[in-house]
């Protein structure tokens, strides 16, 4: 499920893959009382969406191009070099800790 206008979730998301519901007129709150009627009615939406969860769907796993997560996967590359450096900078300050060498 994800709001017809919800551009935050369509950018976390793979685009080979559709949203089972589009919320029409939604945006990304769950908020029901957002302006200009933006907010997704949470319980209105589940009622409309829970029901399908009883007619059959599709076997198998969907093909998946190559390039469909790789901003993900980009970001994670991102994050765990970040921590690595990060991670050898503590390592080399806590090995230089104290007085330096005196001549």
């Amino acid at each position: 499920m994800i709001g017809q206008w919800d551009w935050f979730g369509a950018s976390n998301s793979r685009p080979d893959l559709e949203a089972d519901h589009p919320v029409p007129r939604a945006w990304h709150t769950t908020n029901p009382e957002f302006p200009l009627g933006l907010g997704i009615d949470v319980k209105a939406a589940l009622r409309h969406v829970l029901p399908m969860f009883d007619q059959p769907r599709p076997a198998g796993k969907a093909a998946m191009p190559l390039f469909a997560d790789l901003s993900q996967r980009a970001t994670a590359a991102l994050a765990t070099a970040a921590l690595a450096a990060a991670a050898l900078a503590a390592a080399a300050l806590n090995g230089r800790a104290g007085p330096g060498p005196t001549s």
